[in-house]
């Protein structure tokens, strides 16, 4: 057999059907996302490395890469829950060990102060050959993934009972929720997320230049759902959809929105008309091993689904993330 790796620069047509093929290839995979990630951040050099066996591709692993100062970020993928690789069924286990083994050379080039690859759901084959590669740097998470396929009933039965009385108690409070469209959807979630994220540990959030970036590229499938109460913004969501599946990606909520339970309400009417439109889980993302987080979405009946997440990042990463991203 002969196993081929090449790095190409723009997605190769003929790997699409890999996607179909892979249980695990979900939106942050697909080129969409990596399109989507391209228009928000234009000096992100995006690749893919890909594995051909006797002239037959059989794996695809995609992945940016950043540069500044003489320094190198390099992931798979960025901003999402998970990354690649994405594989056929009959791919060998050599072709596997070879297609991650030039993924591992990349990141030990001479500048590198941060890598991530998280694998959803991962293969026992694909588990160990990261393992054996990057076991040092794996952190074990989990990401809750919801089954929607049973409709709006069978939904809010698997809820929680503390989960189905702050709904009620939401909308008893006069808390309604819809769907906005376009830049104004973006700008009120900016709002709401820039307050928010100032509580939380990171150098940065992403600006609204660049979520607008974002939606755009995604042509229908970011969709921003807001709480109000008497016209005031209490919290926002911003969905990812593709396919039949629904990402909650980022979220915004000001403090007067916890009393009410707004944040509640809010998940639960974007979940009931998703499944009335077909979708058929909705993934919540990682937590992040924060337990309050965790024990939040756990809360609404999703199922936990394994990430094997490798990653590293040098002590001082955080000067060159604040000298890179804007917040305007």
């Amino acid at each position: 057999m002969e196993i081929q790796i090449l790095e190409e620069s723009s997605f190769p047509d003929e790997a699409l059907p890999l996607f179909q093929e892979d249980q695990r290839a979900t939106l942050y995979l697909h080129p969409r996302w990596m399109h989507a990630v391209k228009e928000a951040y234009p000096r992100f050099r995006s690749s893919y490395l890909v594995l051909r066996e006797d002239d037959h591709l059989r794996g695809i692993i995609p992945l940016v890469e950043v540069r500044q100062l003489g320094l190198r970020e390099v992931v798979s993928m960025p901003f999402g829950t998970h990354g690649g690789p994405v594989l056929a069924s009959d791919v060998s286990p050599q072709g596997v060990q070879e297609l991650i083994s030039r993924f591992v050379t990349r990141l030990k080039k001479f500048g590198t102060f941060r890598f991530e690859m998280a694998i959803f759901d991962p293969s026992p084959l694909v588990r160990e050959v990261l393992e054996a590669a990057l076991g040092s740097h794996l952190i074990s998470a989990t990401t809750s993934v919801l089954d929607l396929s049973g409709g709006p009933d069978q939904i809010w039965q698997n809820y929680e009972q503390q989960v189905r009385r702050s709904v009620r108690r939401a909308e008893n409070s006069g808390v309604v929720v819809r769907q906005i469209p376009g830049k104004a959807g973006i700008d009120i979630f900016h709002r709401l997320y820039t307050e928010q994220s100032k509580t939380w540990p990171l150098s940065w959030h992403h600006s609204r230049r660049a979520l607008r970036a974002i939606a755009k590229a995604m042509d229908g499938g970011a969709r921003t759902w807001v709480a109000f109460k008497g016209g005031e913004e209490l919290c926002a969501q911003l969905v990812l959809c593709h396919e039949k599946e629904m990402h909650l990606w980022l979220s915004g909520a000001h403090p007067k929105s916890r009393p009410l339970a707004a944040f509640h309400l809010l998940l639960h009417t974007l979940i009931n008309d998703g499944s009335r439109k077909g979708f058929v889980e909705c993934n919540f993302g990682t937590s992040m091993n924060e337990i309050g987080v965790e024990k939040f979405k756990r809360s609404f009946g999703p199922k936990d689904k394994v990430l094997a997440r490798f990653y590293h990042q040098s002590r001082w990463a955080e000067w060159v993330q604040r000298r890179r991203w804007g917040t305007a």
